[in-house]
Parts: structure tokens; sequence; C-alpha cells
């Protein structure tokens, strides 16, 4: 890769106001540090704690997302990408999954798409009572 693309690269994602960007492996102890450097990221810009924590607690279900549901027998791999505009975050995570794991997500994800804040929050509160394929790790939190 030229120089030049990567100077491109780093102003097209100043201009987007890419606080982080990862492409790679993904594991805990990844998702820890990179909590620590959003922490810090949320300290220095004087963010109350009220967002920092919300942030982080996006970061941490999507990271383990990332870990738990990757394609085949693959390490965890994916990208990650945190931006801040006009006082609003944005959090995008993306990996490999199987085609039959896409359309079954699709399904779900249309399925709740314009549903109220009050059903959305009784939605993911039943998955989680129902989900018995991740092991329930404690993660370390940076907060």
């Amino acid at each position: 890769m030229e120089i030049q693309s990567v100077i491109e690269m780093r102003q097209e994602m100043r201009r987007n106001g890419v606080i982080m960007a990862y492409n790679g492996e993904i594991s805990d102890e990844l998702m820890v540090s990179l909590g620590v450097i959003l922490k810090n990221h949320f300290e220095a810009m004087g963010e109350g704690q009220k967002k920092s924590r919300s942030v982080f607690s996006v970061f941490v279900e999507q990271v383990q997302n990332l870990i738990w549901h990757t394609r085949g027998e693959e390490r965890a791999a994916g990208m990650i990408v945190i931006a801040e505009q006009d006082n609003q975050v944005s959090l995008v995570c993306g990996n490999r999954i199987e085609p039959e794991t896409a359309e079954k997500l699709k399904q779900t994800l249309e399925s709740i798409q314009g549903v109220d804040k009050e059903t959305l929050r009784q939605l993911y509160r039943e998955g989680l009572s129902k989900s018995g394929s991740h092991e329930n790790t404690a993660h370390s939190s940076p907060f």
C-alpha cells in the first residue's frame, strides 16, 4: 500500500469523525484495550459518564457479537469503526457469517424495525433469557 493511499484514508476518516478504526483478529483482551481508549477519549473530550457508559455498553455488545458469531471455525475477526459527529456517536462492527445465518439475521432485524423502545427492550430481555448459545463470561470494564 502506498503512503498516499494511507494519507487519503486518514483524511477521509477525519472528515467522517472517526475516533477509532480497527480491522483484524478480535479477542476479549482487544475489547478491553479498545474500551480503555474509548474511555480516555470521552474523558479528554469532557463527555459525561452517562454518554461514556452508554457508548461502552453498545461497544461491548457489538464486539462480543463479533467474537461469538464468527463464521465456521475461523478465529474471531472483523472490523470496528467508531465515529462522532454533531455530538452523535456511531459504532459500526462487522464480520463474516454463513449465508444461512445472514438470512436469518436479516429476517430478525426486519421484524424489529420500527418497534418502540419498550418493545425492543422486552425483546432483548426475552432473547437474553432464551440464549443458551453463549457462555456467560464476565468481562472487566474499564469504566
